[in-house]
């Protein structure tokens, strides 16, 4: 350790109505916030970070040089296209063009055209500057970086190409814009002619179509005087509907005459005595309607006369409804008899009508006469309905053809224009050679690069962090992993072979101040603590030593306890081994039989005896804490030192029983065995006094306290005595480095002292 190393300011007990030490802990009620987003960042990259910021430094600059090589700059290369608004004729002024805004934009949009960009990548400009292929995936490629618009109120077309070489760029304008005045001239040639000539004599056939189509509608709209026949072919069918129903009619009466027609000398008979209901149903929808219902409520009403009175109340509405419906039967078959004699008046001469074999001739004659008319008018209808489709498929035909016209009309103009204008389209300007990038995106991804490529190493070292659980700094011990237990100090990492005055007198300064940190909390009944650690080689043993001879240089009455069993460690560097020890003064109920004094004025020690790991079972929580009432008879101070808690048995009950546990956790620890240690105490209920942090590194110490005291202890650093000279027993070398520290600054009384 150097000289820089600062002395550890303990966290301050957090205040508790009852129990200072305890802080709620035993009732599951943690007192520390969460941590703050950057002081866990700052836990997780601490110690690392002058590893991260190396890292950092070359992943940034490794991915801003990747980033930068990541983009190539793109160069915009640019030419000018005029038409001129006008087209020069022989009158005295210029004719304008019509729709001159809409083909200086059509223009730009043939500049981008399939064909042109064909062309475009078969041009010499293209091939000289390095341009290669002609397939689809050249076309392609060359499109995307090819842009044409129209200034905007100018008869200017911008033609714009994007190329990683600024020579490729310029060539890619000056191929497109040559493609593109290629095939005007193409436009203008003798095909155009022909195409031309080709269109007008196309026209020219479907205007012979038209008005051949509109002679033959006039010939056969001329018997009519119209073309349009549909109402009098929808009248004509109409009157064929109507007298195909007439001779339905007359055909049933004359068969119905016939069937009761007398001969030739008998009397006739009236129409009233004929025509039977089912007849009249068969050829009168009213009377089938009624007397299929009237069936139908006989049938009802003879299934309810089978099951039920006559006085049923059901069957006498059923009754009332059958004698309804019978009522208007009756009615429509008289009708029906009336409506079908009266339809021809001749038959019945004003009066009833009589059935003889002069009343069958007459209407045998009328139906001949509306046979002869239906078929007449059938014979009309039909010409007139092949009329009317014919003038249908003309008038379709006229329409075709008039829109092939329009058609026709449309490119004969476009071609006439066109011809007209290609002259008017003139290079204004070619390709312009780029000097500086149009998009060069390189300084932002070796932004981007030097962001990613130092993040990502920051970010492993976080990751690491994370999955490092091992205590590493005092704050650890103390922060919110801790579940708000109090940090009663710091100790450092001491060499075994303790030569450092320096080093020396800043250990013996740490437990003295952890020894201060107890006896001001401690009260008169609660003298005994135990110190403990999650596993063994935390330096618990060491503390326990320390802190009694702190303790003991303080005036206070101690007794240490060595209750390891199994490490016995107290015991051994105390040289106190011997027959007899905690296991006696435990079964014979008499502590100061087995207590030996030490060199150390005010320091004694219950050493272990010969109790070995079998004699576990002895310490039961009753036998402790009648052994540590008896001790507090004569000691002020007790302090156990036990094996760990997690793997003796032992120090269960005697840290269930004492006043106070001191957690001793070293540097490198796991965390998940530390906190499985508090867990296991609060379960036994164990009052937790505070943590010590053992085998501190020098930066543990950086912060904790101001250089005064730093200077303090340096001054202190030279070992002394009551004659000026320091305790240089020679069992304080089995001390320990620590212990060995703090012994060398307890003032040994001499023997005027002693007397």
């Amino acid at each position: 350790m150097s000289q820089d190393i600062t002395l550890s300011s303990p966290r301050p007990l957090p205040a508790a109505p009852d129990d200072l030490w305890y802080q709620g802990t035993a009732l599951g009620m943690p007192q520390a916030n969460q941590p703050q987003p950057l002081k866990k960042i700052h836990r997780l990259l601490r110690g690392r970070y002058i590893l991260a910021l190396v890292l950092a430094t070359i992943g940034g600059i490794t991915g801003a040089i990747i980033g930068f090589n990541s983009q190539i700059p793109v160069y915009l290369s640019e030419g000018l296209i005029q038409v001129d608004p006008f087209v020069p004729t022989s009158a005295t002024a210029d004719k304008g063009l019509p729709h001159y805004s809409q083909f200086v934009r059509g223009q730009a949009i043939v500049i981008r055209s399939q064909r042109v960009l064909e062309e475009a990548v078969k041009h010499e400009e293209w091939k000289r500057a390095g341009g290669k292929g002609a397939g689809p995936e050249a076309v392609a490629s060359f499109g995307s970086k090819l842009s044409a618009e129209n200034i905007r109120d100018t008869s200017l077309i911008r033609v714009t190409f994007q190329h990683t070489d600024p020579q490729r760029a310029k060539a890619g304008v000056d191929a497109a814009i040559g493609a593109y005045m290629q095939l005007q001239q193409e436009l203008n040639s003798e095909h155009n002619a022909e195409r031309l000539q080709e269109a007008q004599k196309r026209r020219d056939e479907k205007s012979r179509e038209y008005f051949q189509a509109q002679q033959n509608i006039r010939v056969l709209a001329d018997k009519y005087n119209t073309d349009d026949l549909s109402p009098i072919h929808t009248s004509m069918l109409q009157r064929v509907s109507e007298l195909q129903q007439q001779l339905t009619r007359i055909s049933f009466v004359r068969e119905q005459m016939e069937s009761v027609a007398p001969k030739e000398g008998e009397a006739g008979v009236e129409v009233e005595t004929m025509l039977a209901v089912t007849d009249l149903a068969k050829v009168d929808q009213q009377v089938g309607d009624l007397y299929r219902a009237q069936m139908k409520q006989v049938a009802e009403l003879n299934e309810m006369l089978m099951t039920q009175s006559r006085n049923h109340p059901r069957v006498k509405l059923q009754e009332e409804r059958l004698t309804q419906t019978t009522a208007a039967l009756d009615a429509a078959v008289t009708e029906a008899r009336q409506r079908i004699f009266d339809v021809q008046p001749s038959l019945s001469g004003g009066g009833p009508i009589v059935i003889d074999q002069q009343t069958i001739r007459q209407a045998a004659l009328q139906e001949r006469q509306i046979r002869y008319e239906l078929a007449t008018l059938q014979g009309e209808a039909n010409a007139m309905g092949k009329i009317r489709q014919e003038i249908a498929r003309l008038k379709d035909q006229m329409d075709q053809s008039k829109e092939m016209i329009d058609q026709f009309d449309r490119q004969l103009e476009s071609l006439t224009w066109q011809m007209a204008v290609r002259g008017n389209i003139k290079v204004r300007g070619k390709g312009t050679t780029p000097i500086a990038p149009h998009v060069d995106k390189r300084s932002r991804m070796a932004f981007a690069g030097f962001v990613g490529g130092a993040g990502i190493p920051i970010a492993l070292l976080l990751l690491i962090g994370l999955l490092d659980s091992r205590y590493r700094y005092s704050d650890d011990a103390g922060g919110t992993n801790m579940s708000g237990l109090t940090l009663l100090g710091i100790l450092p990492n001491l060499p075994d072979r303790l030569s450092d005055p320096g080093q020396a007198s800043i250990a013996a300064h740490c437990v003295h101040q952890i020894r201060t940190m107890l006896q001001i909390n401690s009260t008169e009944d609660r003298r005994a603590f135990t110190v403990t650690s999650a596993s063994s080689g935390d330096g618990k043993t060491s503390l326990t030593l320390a802190l009694g001879l702190s303790f003991a240089a303080s005036g206070s009455r101690t007794l240490l306890i060595d209750a390891d069993l199994v490490g016995a460690g107290l015991t051994a560097r105390l040289n106190m081994t011997g027959p007899e020890g905690i296991l006696e003064a435990i079964n014979n109920r008499d502590l100061l039989s087995y207590t030996r004094t030490t060199d150390i004025a005010d320091l004694s020690i219950l050493p272990v005896g010969m109790a070995q790991l079998h004699h576990a079972g002895i310490f039961s929580p009753a036998a402790v804490k009648r052994l540590l009432n008896e001790a507090k008879k004569h000691f002020e101070i007790i302090l156990i030192d036990t094996g760990p808690i997690l793997g003796s048995i032992e120090a269960t009950p005697v840290a269930a029983s004492c006043d106070g546990v001191i957690l001793t956790v070293a540097r490198g620890q796991q965390r998940p065995l530390v906190e499985k240690a508090l867990d296991h105490l609060r379960s036994i209920g164990a009052r937790i006094a505070g943590v010590v942090f053992n085998r501190a590194q020098a930066r543990d110490f950086e912060q904790s306290i101001s250089g005064i005291s730093l200077r303090s202890a340096s001054r202190s650093s030279a070992p002394r005595n009551g004659n000026g000279k320091g305790h240089n027993r020679d069992s304080a070398g089995q001390y320990g480095p620590v212990a060995r520290a703090v012994a060398s600054s307890v003032k040994v009384p001499d023997d005027n002292e002693k007397n």
